[in-house]
């Protein structure tokens, strides 16, 4: 999918609307970035509005705002530099107070990828215990999560930035073969020893989806 970014004015103005107040965070900041889904025009009436902004402050999330801070100091290390969030805000970011310092060293990372293959396994395995116990519509909840978040492992294994959840989701729908796509995904070496059977029961069957749970 093609992207165009909004105008630093553009962003500026969303930012606002949402309640940030640019002037005083810059204060503390040395950069604030917009970015996530309204920066591509992909929101929905739930989308938050996304802030990353460098320097020192606390994280302050509200109804449509959400501002996460990181030292500059934070910005130089390779933990932030491969992330996911970074690849992601270097790509779909929209600048509107100062410029990057690090964005010219960003790069996809073998942790990252471990990273997220790990948090796949983890609630994998927990949804596995409760499932039988679990009403339709928190089936559904969490196969859909972990169905996106099999999505950005691929993604980051291919070394591409992660898309808003909009686009993710749009993806899929343009999927021929859900249980087979699915399954392969299943299959690789990262998730050997995933309790989940659960998923793959209900991305393949009649019943499954019967039983209310839609990938």
């Amino acid at each position: 999918m093609s992207k165009q970014l909004l105008t630093p004015n553009q962003a500026f103005a969303i930012a606002a609307a949402a309640g940030a107040d640019i002037e005083a965070l810059s204060r503390c900041a040395s950069e604030i970035v917009v970015f996530g889904s309204w920066t591509i025009g992909a929101e929905t009436p739930k989308s938050d509005v996304d802030l990353l902004c460098v320097g020192h402050g606390h994280r302050r999330k509200c109804d449509n705002l959400d501002i996460i801070w990181i030292t500059e100091r934070q910005a130089e290390k390779e933990s932030w530099l491969g992330s996911e969030l970074a690849n992601h805000i270097a790509a779909f970011g929209v600048w509107v107070y100062g410029q990057s310092r690090w964005i010219g060293r960003i790069h996809f990372s073998d942790v990252s990828v471990a990273e997220k293959a790990d948090a796949i396994k983890r609630r994998a395995n927990a949804v596995d215990a409760r499932w039988d116990h679990l009403a339709p519509r928190f089936r559904r909840f969490h196969a859909t999560l972990i169905r996106r978040d099999l999505q950005r492992f691929r993604l980051l294994r291919e070394d591409q930035p992660v898309p808003p959840t909009r686009w993710l989701d749009e993806a899929w729908q343009k999927v021929q073969s859900p249980a087979e796509t699915i399954g392969e995904w299943m299959d690789s070496k990262e998730f050997r020893h995933t309790r989940w059977n659960w998923l793959r029961f209900s991305a393949a069957t009649r019943r499954g989806r019967a039983e209310g749970v839609s990938l």
